[in-house]
């Protein structure tokens, strides 16, 4: 009995900790307990039945059954009486003394029926007792079972409110972070949009001063036509010096065709080298036979004739001096032949040099010709922008209102300006690390040519031991004057290319003309792109303002979630303290138990009112976080009602957001036409600048105008990087030319291995 309570103490301490897997084994000890329990309560009543049996028996029965056994003592006496007759007389006595202790002993057993029967009620106390505190049990067992039921599924019920709070944090803190990323690139725009704004308001300083300008070069426009009749006089003057600088591009063209007439005497001259040396090899090859076999001799006859010996080291001794000689006339023979290819290669470099003075002179001339027809453009350009301005004047006065509107709209247009400036920047960059790149290709392409050089000449050290490849070398001689000619072929076909490219610079001159006109529409947009720009900036100190409200109802949301974690964690620690107090008063009550049923009564009690404390306050911290819990549930759904308010803002300002982008994809375009008129003004200024650095005489009224030009070019220094695009296009026509340079090389280097590996199959 004793083990059976000791099990079911330590099942009731783990079923504390809601292990189903412990009910079975503690209903089948229960059950046992029970029986055991029913057999020792139908052995107590039968013995209590037979005690009570022995109690209520009268004295009479006694006495009866006494007589009974008297009288059979008596029959027994008398019958020995009748055989004995004289026996009668002594046992009487002994009957009256057997009485006496009968009686005594009756006396005894009513004593002993009391104590009994008061042991029997405290008995019967004590089962009346104990079969409460079993039923106790029972209520408490099966009420802590549906308290753990009902733990388990508020556990289940919290984890998985928790995962849903976990997530739904997770989800504010993705939004907190975008929300954030937002609002710094829209503290990046306002401040791109004041700067853009100071801006545009110095634009606006400089239209005015455009108009003070417009109104000046009206004044200087008839200065102007004066220096047109200047400018005629100098296309004469350059007519003339173009005719001169035909007259020195025949002169060259004849001294480079001596030249090659001399390079082709120097090839020929090389050849006869080649021959000679050619010749001289074979001699000496047949003197090194002879050598070979006037020493297989000597090997052969040196165990016979030691007189031979003699004779034969003298004759090679002598044909030793032979080789010598033949040796010394080989190295004269390669001096001659590198002092031949050096004439070859100076003569080379002479030739590439006169054509590089023909291109320049070349160059020269589509210049003086660009020039003479870019006079004569402006001379009728003059005159029209004459008219134009005198029609720009009147626009202007009648735009002026639509400028200030424009240039609002400018604002949005330069600030992505300046972020396609910078990209632009970046490209050259790229650009120009790519020329860079280039470069360094051209350069290790040369070193490739000198290593092929250097190849070369050890190539020509080892064609003194080849034989029979001298046709072949007459064959490569012939290849490389038909790559000459096809490189003669490929520069002409590049001046060609730089002919049609002067031609695509006079288009795009053309264009400049075009681009001016593209201005006076520009400065209206420009006021509209202001007063645009203004309506922005107010959209977006309101959009601040509802973003700084929506942060701060997040940090206030993020901040209760934190103090409701913690609530939360501090409860559970509770309860997990409250839960090892419980299982450590347990152990106590098993220890109590285990010394005595009276100390187990009492733990039992003592275990069913802290049980029902913790009941108690398992349900008082239920009901708390219910309450925390429809607190929370209420925030949340105050806070999703923000996030749907701000998801609403941002859908509104992507939609704003789109128009300010088509407004500013019209306004980019604008201004890249702006930027083309502007650079074509900018040309047309240059080009004066030249023309009046030319004028000696009328140099100071031009300076004037052009200094006053300059200051108008300054100002939409900002609009005319379009520049860079024609810069861009002479290089990608430059890495074109690079590209067939080094197509030629490749091909000049497949050729030298092909010859390389003639050169060795021959020595195989």
């Amino acid at each position: 009995m004793e083990e059976k309570k000791k099990e079911m103490l330590k099942i009731v301490q783990n079923v504390v900790d809601e292990d189903e897997s412990e009910r079975g084994p503690l209903v089948k000890l229960i059950e046992d307990f029970h029986k055991h329990y029913e057999s020792l309560y139908d052995q107590y009543d039968h013995l209590t039945v037979e005690l009570k049996n022995n109690v209520h028996k009268t004295p009479r029965e006694k006495d009866v059954s006494s007589s009974s056994s008297d009288s059979d003592s008596g029959s027994d006496s008398e019958n020995s009486s009748k055989e004995k007759g004289s026996k009668n007389g002594k046992k009487k006595g002994d009957i009256h003394k057997a009485t006496d202790g009968f009686h005594q002993e009756l006396e005894a057993a009513k004593l002993e029926v009391t104590l009994l029967q008061n042991k029997l009620k405290a008995l019967c106390g004590e089962k009346e007792t104990i079969e409460l505190a079993y039923d106790a049990l029972k209520s408490k067992l099966k009420s802590n079972e549906k308290t753990v039921e009902d733990l388990k599924t508020k556990t289940e019920s919290l984890s998985s409110e928790k995962s849903n709070l976990l997530t739904e944090k997770d989800d504010l803190s993705s939004k907190l972070e975008r929300s954030v990323k937002t609002e710094v690139d829209l503290k990046q725009q306002i401040e791109e949009l004041i700067r853009d704004k100071d801006g545009l308001a110095i634009e606006q300083e400089n239209a005015a001063i455009l108009k003070a300008e417009i109104k000046k070069l009206l004044s200087e426009k008839q200065t102007l036509e004066l220096e047109l009749d200047s400018a005629k006089q100098q296309t004469v003057n350059l007519e003339e010096t173009l005719k001169v600088t035909a007259a020195e591009n025949k002169t060259l063209s004849l001294r480079i065709s001596d030249i090659t007439d001399e390079l082709l005497r120097t090839q020929s001259t090389v050849e006869e080298i080649k021959s000679e040396y050619a010749n001289s090899k074979v001699e000496v090859d047949e003197r090194d036979r002879g050598l070979l076999s006037l020493q297989q001799v000597h090997d052969a006859y040196t165990s016979k004739n030691s007189e031979q010996i003699k004779v034969l080291e003298e004759e090679i001794s002598s044909l030793k001096l032979d080789l010598d000689t033949a040796t010394r006339e080989k190295r004269e023979l390669k001096e001659r032949f590198e002092g031949a290819v050096t004439e070859a290669r100076k003569m080379a470099e002479e030739v590439s040099e006169l054509k590089a003075q023909i291109s320049q002179m070349e160059v020269n001339e589509n210049e003086s010709n660009s020039t003479i027809e870019a006079l004569t453009k402006k001379v009728n350009n003059f005159s029209a922008e004459k008219n134009q301005l005198e029609a720009q004047t009147e626009k202007l006065k009648e735009h002026s209102g639509v400028l200030e509107h424009d240039v609002s709209t400018l604002q949005v247009q330069n600030r992505e300006m300046k972020l396609e400036l910078d990209r632009k920047g970046d490209d050259i960059a790229e650009y120009l690390t790519q020329i860079e790149g280039l470069h360094e290709k051209l350069s290790n392409s040369e070193n490739r040519m000198k290593e092929y050089l250097d190849e070369k000449e050890n190539l020509a050290g080892e064609v003194e031991n080849l034989e029979s490849n001298e046709a072949g070398l007459e064959d490569d001689t012939m290849i490389r004057t038909d790559e000459a000619n096809q490189l003669r072929g490929k520069i002409r076909i590049l001046q060609d290319r730089v002919e049609e490219l002067e031609k695509d610079m006079r288009k795009k001159d053309e264009l400049v003309t075009e681009l001016k006109r593209t201005i006076a529409n520009l400065k209206r947009d420009v006021r509209v792109a202001e007063d645009e720009a203004n309506t922005s900036l107010e959209k977006t100190r309101r959009y601040e303002v509802q973003f700084r409200l929506s942060n701060q109802k997040l940090r206030v949301t993020e901040q209760l979630l934190a103090e409701k974690e913690e609530a939360y964690r501090t409860a559970a620690e509770k309860f997990r303290e409250e839960c090892k107090i419980l299982e450590d008063e347990a152990g106590k009550l098993t220890a109590a138990l285990a010394a005595s049923n009276r100390a187990y009564r009492v733990m039992i009690t003592s275990i069913s009112d802290k049980a029902k404390n913790t009941v108690a306050g398992i349900e008082s911290m239920g009901k708390k976080f219910e309450e925390d819990n429809e607190k929370f549930s209420t925030r949340i759904f105050g806070m999703s009602e923000d996030i749907r308010t701000l998801k609403h803002c941002v859908a509104e300002k992507n939609v704003e957001r789109e128009k300010l982008e088509e407004q500013l994809r019209n306004l980019t375009e604008e201004l890249q036409s702006e930027r083309e008129h502007g650079l074509l003004i900018r040309n047309n200024l240059s080009k004066l600048e030249s023309e009046a650095e030319n004028e000696k005489g009328e140099k100071t009224k031009l300076l004037a105008a052009l200094n006053e030009l300059k200051k108008t070019t300054e100002e939409l220094d900002v609009l005319l990087k379009k520049k860079n695009e024609q810069v861009i296009i002479l290089e990608n026509e430059k890495r074109e030319a690079i590209r067939q340079l080094c197509l030629w090389n490749d091909n000049l280097q497949s050729r030298y291995n092909m010859l390389k590996n003639m050169v060795a199959k021959s020595i195989s």
